[in-house]
């Protein structure tokens, strides 16, 4: 399939994703996280390396594990970083890194730190419970993201 309809899939899939957690009614189906998050990463490898865009199955995955807030960040940090490294060599060695790339890197690298520090900041003082449906909220963001056209 050609990448764009590959992210419209992944966008409307993100996007189910997001509304059935922000509007289920009744209790949330926690899944056993470590046992099945062998699938959801293998699927972010894939659309990470396919489509540039890992993030979504992992938050998909990250909602339905339970755990406390703390945890998923923590778990978000130790998945993302690596997985960033990997592209970044994939990208290198694909010749696909230039001066305009890195340019560009660094002219968004303060407002990352930045970010990076409120993000800390305000996890601390968010609930479980909010903290949650600001995770599901995130889904339909990034699933809309995903349809807006390029």
């Amino acid at each position: 399939l050609p990448g764009d309809r590959l992210l419209q899939i992944l966008g409307v899939a993100v996007l189910l994703a997001g509304a059935q957690g922000l509007f289920r009614r009744g209790p949330a189906r926690v899944w056993t996280g470590l046992r099945i998050a062998p699938v959801f990463g293998a699927v972010s490898g894939l659309l990470g390396g396919m489509l540039g865009t890992s993030g979504p199955p992992l938050v998909v995955w990250a909602a339905g594990t339970g755990w406390e807030p703390p945890r998923i960040r923590a778990t978000f940090q130790g998945v993302f970083l690596p997985m960033s490294l990997f592209a970044v060599l994939g990208h290198s060695l694909a010749g696909l890194w230039t001066a305009q790339t890195a340019a560009t890197l660094l002219t968004g690298l303060p407002a990352i730190a930045m970010g990076t520090l409120l993000g800390n900041v305000l996890a601390e003082r968010i609930p479980a419970a909010r903290f949650q449906r600001l995770l599901y909220g995130s889904l339909l963001v990034l699933g809309a993201a995903l349809l807006w056209p390029r």
